[in-house]
């Protein structure tokens, strides 16, 4: 599939979940953007998960690996972004009281989708609104029940839709 779509010159997004350290990285190369979590991550990689800095480390090897960018989200302490030739950034969550994180992170992944296509963000643009509405999504129960819509979004922040 991503094959195909690289020879079509479409842009292709990889959310490797749940995390294989057997998993085939031979899509890696295909991959122009890679979102990972902790557990994921170090799986790719091999680097134990502890800190900041270490997704950091983790995020700028996935680069070596081929995607051009490479997303590791931490929860509460935000996420980092890794691309080639530049620093890897760190960019951190709102703070919230979370109640429930299950489905954060498909939360992350489907919002920055959003912005990066239909609002023509930034990559990094894109992942501090993805990682603002993933942050949202913790403060309800429930997985699809607790992702707000746009409405509401754009009721209570109308400024992460701009």
């Amino acid at each position: 599939m991503f094959e195909l779509a690289k020879s079509h010159g479409v842009k292709t997004f990889f959310n490797p979940a749940p995390g294989d350290p057997n998993m085939d990285k031979s899509i890696l190369p295909l991959t122009d953007i890679i979102c990972t979590n902790e557990s994921e991550a170090e799986c790719i990689t091999g680097i134990k998960q502890n800190n900041l800095d270490d997704a950091r480390r983790a995020a700028a090897q996935m680069i070596t690996m081929g995607p051009k960018y490479a997303i590791v989200t931490l929860g509460a302490q935000g996420c980092v972004l890794a691309s080639q030739g530049r620093e890897v950034e760190h960019i951190p969550a709102r703070e919230v009281t979370a109640v429930d994180t299950t489905g954060a992170g498909d939360c992350f992944c489907g919002s920055f989708i959003y912005f990066l296509i239909n609002a023509k963000c930034s990559v990094r643009d894109a992942m501090e609104k993805a990682a603002n509405i993933a942050a949202l999504s913790v403060q309800r129960k429930g997985t699809q029940a607790s992702f707000w819509t746009r409405k509401e979004i754009g009721e209570t922040y109308p400024e992460l839709l701009k």
